[in-house]
């Protein structure tokens, strides 16, 4: 909160004098508020997407969109059209694919990334597949939570969840959960 403060206050002092830098300035006080107002809701557990207004298509489009403008990485999206499912099952299907694909965008040799969600008449499936060099990049690796926490969220929906990494074809993430409840 301070650093906002802080950079707000000097936005004010130089609007006079470089309103260019002044702009810049604000932009930068209005990253941290929001990074702030993040970091409290993870703390709290409230961080959540807005599935239910925008629907899970657009949630991947803004995924794909980002991980082209932040990392370069070319990510294509399939899904099927007709999806039925809880906004609960597609919150947590959601995270489980962001964090598959900024793991393959941070962590690996990555230029491609597929997330297919499927769904027929008895199971919805979620595959993140990257062409990363899969035993290379994991060599210098060391531990993160992200595969914990993906787990986590595969076990809430009780679904499974299968990491296959194989050299020079990629990483492959599977979320197979049952329309009818039981793990797959």
């Amino acid at each position: 909160t301070g650093t906002a403060l802080f950079l707000t206050s000097c936005a004010n002092r130089l609007r006079g004098s470089n309103k260019d830098i002044a702009f810049e300035i604000d932009c930068s006080a209005g990253y941290v508020r929001d990074a702030i107002k993040i970091s409290r809701n993870l703390l709290h557990g409230l961080l959540t997407v807005d599935v239910t207004t925008l629907g899970i298509q657009p949630l991947f489009a803004e995924l794909r969109n980002a991980l082209a403008s932040m990392y370069g990485i070319k990510c294509h999206v399939n899904t099927s059209e007709n999806l039925s499912f809880s906004d609960r099952v597609a919150r947590h299907l959601y995270y489980i694919a962001r964090e598959a694909a900024f793991n393959a965008a941070k962590h690996s040799n990555a230029t491609k990334i597929k997330i297919e969600l499927l769904q027929n008449y008895n199971y919805i499936e979620l595959k993140i597949h990257d062409n990363s060099n899969a035993l290379k990049s994991d060599r210098n690796r060391q531990g993160g939570y992200g595969v914990e926490i993906m787990k986590i969220r595969a076990r809430i929906l009780n679904a499974s969840l299968k990491i296959t990494k194989n050299t020079n074809v990629g990483t492959e993430v599977v979320c197979r959960l049952s329309k009818y409840g039981a793990a797959l």
